[in-house]
């Protein structure tokens, strides 16, 4: 087997790698070496399995009713014709990255498609914006839009005022288009953002790994794996497409020279052991070469790198941090030539800290950071539910999502393993998958470190399972395309299990944004809500004319008032002198999580608040639908509308 140029110059021989594996394993570290097998079809059959899948997703989703999902999600209503089309489309994709010459368009088109029913499927169903959260970032930007400014003094969502890249961009995109406000974007989203995704992975995977087939098997894994849904209109997901940018740009164009020989990328002398520098000296032997590049164009990619870096330090808390240690690991490792870079960024991060973002910082990151420093365990847990209290589909559904991350993680270092066994070292590549985990020793991230942990690691895991399935695939048999094919719709199954099986809680009624509308448009200045929990279409206009009230996160003793005598306390509430309206507002999608979850909330609470409000004559309907009820007290003044 032969070796990249730039090893030509070692002592070993140019022709062989200096270890060679055994036989029965040589054909899993290697490309295929067996001669051309004929094509089990031509390019063209992609065009009808295309067609067929994509027909089949678009007449399922006619049949679908967003209303009659039970705690099973959006899994409890998708017809057989949506499965039907994905089943399609796998087997459509295997059959063509199995073949000895790839078609790019086919391939192409494939992962297009597979983002547009994982991710389309959604916005096109339900018509509203998916996640409660995702409103108040359309808040924030209808905030940017009124003031044109921030501030970051303010009490609700600062660390958004503090962080407001993201936001100024997406208010800019707003008058730019002559948009009212940001839900059409934000709406969606989640396949742009992913469409987006695309090409930086694609950049990052080809850095990864000098075989085609293996990048884009690494883009079908990581679009069946990323199911923690932080590519919604969010900060992160913005973020996350410049981390893939920076890794990808350092990884493909400022790679050091690979070998042994003079110039030789080479482990920092401050790195400790000979074992660590073996490993180096290993994996520099056997990644792929450095992208040509031309001077105006390393200019280029330099201000291009700065500018992602710029954007993230002003848009997002955590992703600095992540990027900031992957670079410096890439550096100490000698995988990048810009020293530099990592040095720079931590600047960055450090001066936006001190100056643009230290009213928050002072008030609520280091007191957070001292209280959870440290505790592992505790901030891996916050994370995950109690499943003691959930329903039943519910719980179902959250064993499989624990399930489906574990598989994936192990798969990824099976991938690692069986890549050791043959001689060869992904060093790189378990270094940027393993730095994330990290996190998890700094802090539990308002109980999203572990999700943010899963996102960062993603794009690497994904590169290292594909790395296990590409010999499989080289071997050119239909059992190895049955295998496969099967393979992909396990984890089909996984993704669709934990991306779509909270839907039922996600989901927003038009009538539930209706009654939030009426508030919001309509409600004085210095006005009181209070909502039975933090899930519903919340303070998406005018959001700092509200005090927000969840009863969810009441401390227990006040939320056991509440469910004992809720007329009296919530009238005692909604007549403070200090407020200039109150109202009460209780929802479908509150209900739904306060039953299916039972960890913020006993099951049954709120309808029995919302049954006690309605047959007291101190409170009055100011909106009364079909899926949510808003509720003032009867003596108080009207808002400035009505609806």
């Amino acid at each position: 087997m032969r070796v990249p140029a730039s090893l030509s110059g070692n002592k070993m021989s140019a022709q062989t790698w200096p270890v060679q594996p055994p036989a029965q394993w040589r054909h899993l570290g290697a490309e295929s070496s067996r001669p051309a097998t004929p094509r089990l079809v031509s390019d063209s059959w992609s065009v009808p399995c295309l067609g067929l899948a994509s027909w089949l997703w678009l007449s399922s989703l006619a049949q679908i009713d967003p209303l009659k999902m039970t705690d099973f999600g959006l899994l409890s209503i998708l017809p057989p014709s949506f499965y039907c089309s994905l089943s399609i489309l796998t087997l459509s994709f295997v059959i063509a990255v199995s073949r000895p010459r790839l078609c790019a368009w086919a391939l192409l088109c494939h992962v297009i498609l597979l983002i547009l029913i994982i991710h389309a499927t959604p916005p096109l169903l339900y018509t509203t914006i998916r996640y409660s959260w995702a409103w108040k970032h359309v808040g924030m930007v209808d905030y940017i839009t009124r003031n044109s400014t921030v501030d970051p003094f303010i009490s609700n969502m600062a660390a958004y005022h503090n962080w407001p890249g993201f936001f100024a961009l997406s208010a800019m995109l707003v008058e730019q288009l002559g948009l009212k406000d940001a839900i059409p974007i934000a709406l969606w989203s989640q396949p742009l953002f992913n469409l987006l995704d695309f090409p930086a992975l694609m950049v990052l995977f080809r850095a990864l790994t000098s075989s085609r087939r293996t990048a884009w098997l690494a883009l079908w894994v990581f679009y069946l794996t990323n199911w923690v849904g932080q590519d919604y209109f969010a900060p992160q997901a913005l973020a996350f497409f410049f981390y893939l940018v920076v890794i990808g740009i350092c990884l493909t164009w400022f790679r050091s020279p690979i070998g042994s020989g003079d110039g030789a990328a080479r482990p920092r002398p401050w790195l400790p052991g000979r074992w660590l520098a073996y490993l180096c000296q290993r994996a520099a032997q056997i990644e792929p070469p450095d992208a040509p590049a031309g001077m105006a164009q390393l200019v280029g990619l330099v201000v291009i790198l700065l500018l992602c870096m710029t954007a993230i330090v002003a848009s997002h808390q955590l992703t600095p941090f992540v990027l900031t240690g992957a670079l410096a690991a890439l550096v100490a490792l000698g995988r990048c030539r810009l020293t530099a870079l990592p040095l720079l960024l931590g600047v960055m991060t450090g001066a936006w800290l001190c100056f643009p973002a230290l009213p928050f910082f002072a008030a609520s990151v280091v007191h957070s950071l001292l209280d959870s420093f440290g505790a592992l365990v505790d901030n891996t847990t916050s994370s995950l539910h109690d499943l003691s209290k959930a329903s039943y589909g519910q719980s179902v559904v959250a064993r499989i999502g624990r399930l489906f991350t574990v598989a994936v993680w192990g798969l990824a270092a099976l991938g690692a393993v069986t890549r050791l066994c043959v001689g060869r070292v992904d060093l790189t590549l378990a270094i940027l998958a393993l730095l994330p985990f990290g996190l998890l020793v700094g802090n539990s991230y308002d109980g999203e470190m572990l999700f943010r942990v899963y996102l960062f690691s993603l794009p690497f895991m994904a590169c290292s399972i594909a790395k296990l399935l590409r010999p499989m695939l080289e071997w050119q048999r239909r059992w190895s395309v049955a295998g496969t094919s099967l393979f992909s719709a396990v984890l089909t199954s996984g993704l669709l299990f934990a991306y779509y099986g909270h839907d039922h809680q996600y989901y927003f009624t038009p009538d539930e944004v209706a009654a939030s509308a009426v508030i919001y448009g309509n409600a004085r200045p210095g006005s009181l809500l209070v909502s039975g929990s933090r899930n519903f279409p919340k303070l998406y206009k005018n959001y700092d004319s509200f005090t927000f009230v969840p009863l969810s996160t009441e401390p227990p003793e006040s939320q056991a008032r509440v469910i004992a005598d809720p007329v009296n306390e919530l009238a005692s509430w909604l007549d403070h002198p200090g407020y200039a309206q109150a109202f009460v507002l209780i929802t479908r999608s509150q209900m739904v999580m306060a039953d299916e979850l039972g960890d913020e909330m006993p099951p049954g609470s709120l309808q029995k608040i919302e049954q006690a409000l309605r047959r007291s004559p101190l409170f009055k309907l100011y909106y009364d639908g079909r899926d949510a009820h808003v509720f003032m007290l009867a003596g108080k003044p009207q808002a400035q509308g009505r609806p």
